[in-house]
């Protein structure tokens, strides 16, 4: 599915409907209309909205881990901010990874979020969606699918449900380079609140995915129905997997075109760095 641009809804409806309030009476006939002629049925009216690229107020990109933003001559190191960093949407296009983190991790919910970045210091990568994630965390998240190595793991960490689901496989059609692998979705005791109701097992109906992760869990709420923890904040955070401190001298600079990566001496007093 593409975007149709970063717009704040007020500037859309008043630039296309000569109205800025008119696209609040109208989002929902409009997300029914580009939902049915797109195959996206199954999608709500925030859900497109959000991956569309339509809100009502930007809000920067929240995450951590060892990346540098590239301006010019200065390279910042984003590593040093803890325990995350919101990033304005301009800068984005800009941040490009320091070296291989020990893995990427996406967190759909604020609170799991806020939770990992604070009670797990590691050398891993972690970046809130806010759901669905918008078109400026789609973009990095296509960059660091190219920039970093295939050996990276990459997770999701989501709710369990039909919903969880949809989100960790619209995730792997952003990195075809990295097979996503949902973390902390799975239940050694899978405690059932109540089966799927008409409106889950249709958006279900509407999920085929080559994903190991996202088959077993997907039929694991066909057949058990939704667990009673399936909302990721009853879950502490964890570790993906055990993490090792990467053993190159000099940091990475990326290219999301594909061109080979070059070591530099970075100098963190300064922020300006000297090519090696």
């Amino acid at each position: 599915m593409e975007s149709i641009g970063r717009c704040l809804t007020r500037t859309f409806s008043a630039r296309y409907l000569s109205d800025s309030k008119a696209f609040e009476r109208l989002k929902s006939s409009f997300c029914g209309v580009w939902a049915k002629y797109n195959g996206l049925e199954e999608w709500d009216t925030d859900e497109l909205l959000q991956t569309l690229g339509l809100e009502k107020e930007p809000h920067p990109v929240l995450l951590r881990g060892p990346l540098l933003l590239q301006q010019k001559e200065v390279i910042s190191d984003l590593s040093c901010f803890q325990p995350y960093i919101g990033m304005p949407r301009e800068l984005l296009g800009s941040v490009i990874p320091k070296h291989a983190p020990a893995y990427v991790l996406t967190i759909e919910n604020l609170t799991s979020f806020f939770r990992h970045a604070r009670e797990i210091q590691d050398d891993g990568l972690i970046l809130f969606t806010n759901g669905f994630p918008n078109p400026d965390v789609q973009k990095l998240l296509n960059r660091l699918d190219s920039d970093l190595p295939q050996s990276t793991p990459f997770y999701h960490w989501g709710d369990t449900d039909v919903d969880g689901l949809r989100i960790l496989n619209f995730i792997g059609t952003l990195t075809p380079n990295h097979t996503i692998s949902s973390h902390l979705m799975s239940r050694n005791i899978w405690q059932p609140a109540r089966l799927l109701n008409d409106q889950e097992i249709g958006k279900a109906s509407q999920l085929r995915s080559k994903n190991v992760s996202i088959s077993k869990l997907l039929d694991q709420l066909l057949i058990e129905g939704l667990p009673k923890d399936f909302e990721q904040e009853n879950i502490d955070p964890a570790l993906p997997l055990s993490t090792t401190i990467p053993t190159c001298i000099g940091m990475m600079v990326a290219s999301s075109k594909g061109a080979p990566r070059k070591l530099i001496d970075f100098d963190p007093a300064t922020l300006i760095h000297k090519d090696a």
